[in-house]
């Protein structure tokens, strides 16, 4: 059972075991407790000294540092892929690539402001590849490199680029020749495919970290082939990477075929623990993951909390996804012009607990979604993601019951790649 506004969740097989979804801890209740727990469910007004004890767990719910920073280095691409959000990758402006002089501030404010964190993402961010080179040379040697590509342009001196900053690369691919190319393709009209894999076959061989392979996936392209399919293939092909497989944005009813054991009973899925159900137990692995790992996530995604994004002419927006021709999102900084930024007007009124709907929510602290495409709460999901976080609090519960928790945290630690 959840008290809402104590923000606690009763377990139902003992009232002694309960959760605190503001510290993320569970703790054993003395009978006293529980009998002022009882009364208290029966009348909201109560007011006894043990009430306030649990009203005043201090929660987890913080403001978070920004240490990540994502340049728009090209607002052009060279593809035009079907499912494009970026609106072929200039956001509906005129094309560019970001110049020296702004590239020189990006390395000032990062120098400045203690960024941990540098992503190059565009439109196609190696089109910009000397203002990368010049960023990356003249930064401070504490500072990690990931960039977005979408696997088409590299060479000799991108390659030594790659390895001697030791960047963290992303590349976009869709699955086999035939469902790469159906969406994913050059700006004349012919397919991607292989180009992109003999580059990402070039970049494992030269020892570059392509931690993910991401794949967007369409409603032509999944009437070809499941989801399970393509990811099988990727991670065949290509050894070593993960394979992230997402829907197209502007399609969320395509079939997923990796979710159908997720809309069965979760205690069901959750007794089958092993590697494959903990890399794609989904929405229903989220509050095992948070509990476990104690992160609270204050926001529903990093946008302007965690990272912030720069264009190619210094201006400030959240997140990409908020980019575009009429620049109704860009906030009001501007890092050739601003030594700092504080988003903080920008970002409250994404934060849940200012939000009236979520602000003493079950699953306030693991709840997720992107802003920019779900602007407002969807009352369904959150039945269904109250629901799953109960569901994994009392699995959780249970184990606990059944002194078998130690032993589940260090197996799901080392299957889901976690260090607690």
């Amino acid at each position: 059972m959840y008290f809402k506004e104590l923000e606690i969740y009763q377990s139902n097989h003992t009232k002694n075991l309960v959760f605190s979804c503001k510290d993320l801890n569970f703790y054993i209740l003395n009978d006293e407790y529980v009998c002022e727990l009882d009364n208290y469910k029966n009348s909201d007004n109560i007011n006894s000294s043990i009430i306030e004890k649990l009203k005043s767990i201090k929660s987890k719910d913080e403001e978070s540092k920004i240490d990540s920073l994502k340049l728009i280095m090209a607002n052009s691409c060279n593809m035009n892929c079907k499912y494009c959000y970026a609106e072929g990758g200039n956001y509906g402006r005129k094309n560019g690539l970001m110049k020296k002089e702004v590239a020189y501030k990006v390395v000032e404010f990062v120098n400045r402001n203690g960024i941990k964190n540098v992503c190059f993402f565009g439109g196609e961010p190696l089109l910009a590849f000397e203002s990368i080179k010049f960023i990356c040379s003249h930064l401070k040697d504490n500072v990690n490199y990931l960039i977005q590509t979408n696997g088409t342009i590299l060479n000799d001196e991108i390659i030594e680029l790659l390895k001697k900053y030791k960047f963290s690369v992303t590349v976009s691919i869709d699955g086999n020749k035939e469902i790469n190319d159906k969406n994913r393709i050059f700006v004349n009209g012919k397919g991607t495919y292989d180009v992109i894999a003999e580059n990402i076959d070039k970049m494992l061989d030269n020892g570059i970290n392509i931690s993910v392979l991401e794949g967007t996936i369409t409603k032509n392209t999944n009437r070809i082939e499941s989801f399970s399919n393509i990811e099988k293939f990727l991670k065949n092909r290509f050894k070593g990477p993960l394979v992230q497989l997402e829907k197209d944005i502007n399609y969320n009813d395509i079939y997923d075929d990796r979710e159908k054991e997720y809309y069965g009973s979760l205690e069901e899925i959750v007794k089958k623990f092993d590697k494959r159900i903990i890399n794609n137990l989904g929405d229903y692995k989220d509050p095992i993951d948070h509990i476990i790992s104690q992160k609270y996530q204050s926001y529903f995604c990093g946008a302007g909390s965690e990272q912030f994004t720069v264009d190619i002419n210094g201006d400030v927006y959240i997140c990409p996804m908020f980019m575009n021709k009429h620049n109704s999102n860009k906030t009001n900084f501007n890092i050739c012009r601003d030594q700092f930024v504080d988003l903080t007007e920008y970002t409250k009124k994404y934060k849940k607990s200012n939000i009236k709907k979520c602000e003493k929510c079950v699953a306030k602290f693991n709840c997720s979604r992107c802003i920019a495409v779900d602007n407002e709460v969807i009352e369904n999901r959150c039945i269904e993601r109250r629901i799953n976080t109960e569901k994994s609090i009392e699995y959780l519960m249970d184990l606990i019951l059944n002194d078998q928790y130690n032993n589940f945290v260090k197996t799901y630690s080392k299957l889901s790649g976690r260090f607690i």
